[in-house]
This record gives C-alpha cells, structure tokens and sequence, in this order.
C-alpha cells in the first residue's frame, strides 16, 4: 500500500477542503483569543506569549491555504492541532479538556479524499499513541502550572464547546459538498442515460431503449400477452430532400409521438394483426402525411 498518494502532491486544495481548513482556523483564532483572556483572568499574563505565536502560526496558516499545495496545507493543520494539544496538556494537565481537539484532527484526515486508506489508518494510530503518550506523561510527571478546580473547569469547558464547534463545522463542510457532489453525479448519469437512450437529432427513443422498456414491460408482467406494432415510413428520404433535414425531424418526432411504438394489449394475434391495419389505415388516410407517400 502507498502511505501517500502523490497524484495530489501538486495541487492546490480544492473548495470544500479550502472551505472546511479556514473555518476551522477561524475557531482556532477564536479559540486562542479566548484562552489568552482566560490566561489574563487566572494571573498568568506570561503564559499568554506562547500562544500569540500560535495564533500568529494560525493566522499565516489560514492566509497560505489558496497559495500552497494540499500537503503543504494538512500538514500546517496537523502542526498547529498536534502541536497544541500537546502543549496545552503539558503544562496544564490532562483535566482541562485539551485532547478534546485530537477528534476535529482526526475528522480531518478522514475526510480527505487525497489520501490513501492505510495512509488514513496510520494517521489514527499516531493519535492514539499521541493521546496515550500524553496521558501517561501527566500520570508520571506532575503539571507545570496548576489550576484551581474551577479555572479547570472553564477551561474543560472552552475546550469542550470550541472543539465541538470545529467538527461541526468539518462535518458539514464536507458532507454539504458531498451531497453536492452526489447530485451533480445523479444529474450528470442522468443526462449519458437520456443521450444513451435517444437519438441525437430527434430525441427519440432508439433501439436500446426500446428494448428495455420492453424488458422491465415483460419482468413486471410476465403472464400478460401483448403485441407491438412499429410504425415506418416509406420513402421518407424524399422528405429530407425536399424539405429538409429540420422539417423531417419534427414529422418524426410527431410520427413518434402519436402513432409510433403502439402497445396493443390484445389477444389472441388474429385482433392484435387487426388492430394494427386499422391504425396503418387511419394513418393513412390522414391529412399529415398526404404529402408523403402511405405508411404501412
């Protein structure tokens, strides 16, 4: 398996994945604001200095998103959110709520269509061992600076409601797009069956799609007997020719439409065959085609 998926490595993020990163930095920015002013409140203003620079690093994130490759752009992303989550529970504990932003990380990764299965699966473990790693750091070696009960209790909730917030925002990002997506691919199939299916300069049904009209007929109906009868015109190259080409498109398309195929559910054959000459006669005889030669 390939860990990355390099028929990306040159391309500048698309919309929805541009769109899902600046929202997300926008919460970060957000995020930060927030935690500096908590820091203030508690009385540690020295701590607020680290996280300008994150804030700086967010901002010059957010700014390099339409300039840089999509590598370039998860790999800032997993910087700043790995980055800061282990910070955070370095110095202030593993009771704050900070490893709550390692599943907006994760959301992110799994998102992406730009990289590979095991690349997505490598990804998780390295934050499950991240977690692991950071927990097992705050069992063994006490915080740097302690908070109150109830500065903890802000800061679990900050982090608790700007982290949901992010994946909020990942999610329906990515799934508005995805549905998107789903119906322009609906629409677009739609479209090749209908061109599939019709001739290009009627619009008629050709034979393919005769045929499985025919088949679904016969799968939903299999004990009903019917008949078919196809409608042709004779000669009709001397309509093109004199009246072209546009003129004998509209005369089939009219032929098509009232006369052309007939369903005759009719039984036995003897007045189905019956049936049929009457629609050729009174077709006929009919001032439409007076100028055409008859249809049989």
């Amino acid at each position: 398996m390939k860990l990355v998926n390099h028929k990306y490595d040159g391309e500048i993020s698309p919309v929805y994945f541009s769109l899902a990163m600046k929202r997300s930095y926008n919460v970060f920015i957000i995020y930060f604001g927030i935690f500096i002013l908590c820091m203030a409140a508690f009385g540690y203003p020295a701590n607020c200095i680290p996280v300008f620079f994150w804030l700086i690093g967010t901002l010059v994130a957010r700014y390099g998103i339409d300039h840089l490759w999509v590598r370039w752009n998860f790999l800032f992303y997993v910087i700043i959110s790995a980055g800061w989550i282990s910070y955070f529970i370095y110095f202030y504990g593993w009771n704050c709520g900070g490893t709550n932003f390692i599943m907006p990380l994760m959301l992110m990764s799994m998102f992406s269509v730009y990289d590979t299965f095991f690349t997505k699966i490598t990804f998780t473990v390295f934050l499950f061992l991240l977690r692991m790693a950071l927990f097992f750091h705050c069992q063994t070696y006490p915080v740097i600076y302690p908070l109150s009960t109830g500065q903890m209790l802000i800061l679990q909730v900050v982090n608790t409601i700007l982290s949901f917030v992010i994946m909020g925002v990942i999610c329906i990002t990515f799934s508005t797009n995805l549905q998107k997506a789903e119906k322009h691919l609906l629409l677009y199939n739609m479209e090749l069956r209908q061109q599939a299916g019709t001739d290009p300069l009627t619009g008629l049904y050709n034979r393919r799609r005769m045929e499985e009209i025919l088949d679904n007929h016969i799968a939903a109906n299999p004990n009903e007997i019917f008949c078919i009868a196809i409608g042709d015109i004779d000669f009709f190259k001397s309509v093109n020719d004199t009246y072209g080409h546009d003129c004998g498109d509209l005369v089939l398309q009219t032929w098509y439409c009232r006369s052309f195929p007939l369903y005759l559910k009719i039984k036995p054959w003897e007045k189905g065959m019956s049936a049929a000459g009457a629609v050729k006669n009174s077709c006929s005889s009919s001032r439409m085609l007076t100028w055409i030669s008859p249809a049989h």
